[in-house]
């Protein structure tokens, strides 16, 4: 991604559905911590989370076959995640942000009826830490 990453950043910033956290900064004082379903998706409707979504290809897939789940995607990537807000652009329900795995503190202890990951907890260094993480989120984990 380094051929126009200035630039793709940039139009990153006029996507609607894009929230930028300070990365490493505290995520406490986000504005919709703890309220997504009530205050960003306006619904009360199940909440699903991608662990390492990456371009985003699983979750737009559930997105367009599920309009009613809201979901979630999160990737350390900017790279990957660049295309991920492009195809989250055409969906209500698909919410792509940059984050870790490994550190979930931005979301309310159950805050998801789902929890899933497609070959990306593999990689970690900390698998424990990372169920752990989801434990908290999530009463199910695929």
């Amino acid at each position: 991604m380094s051929k126009g990453k200035l630039e793709k950043f940039a139009e990153i910033g006029t996507f609607p559905n894009v929230f930028q956290l300070p990365y490493l900064h505290s995520s406490d004082d986000f504005s919709l911590k703890g309220i997504w379903r009530k205050e960003y998706f306006k619904n009360e409707n199940p909440l699903v989370l991608e662990l390492g979504c990456g371009k985003g290809e699983y979750t737009v897939g559930l997105a367009e076959k599920f309009p009613y789940i809201k979901f979630e995607g999160i990737d350390i990537s900017e790279g990957q995640l660049y295309f991920a807000y492009k195809k989250a652009k055409k969906f209500k329900n698909y919410h792509p942000k940059k984050g870790d795995y490994h550190d979930l503190n931005e979301f309310p202890k159950q805050s998801f009826n789902i929890v899933f990951e497609i070959e990306a907890v593999c990689y970690s260094l900390e698998k424990e830490k990372v169920l752990k993480e989801v434990s908290l989120k999530s009463n199910s984990l695929c």
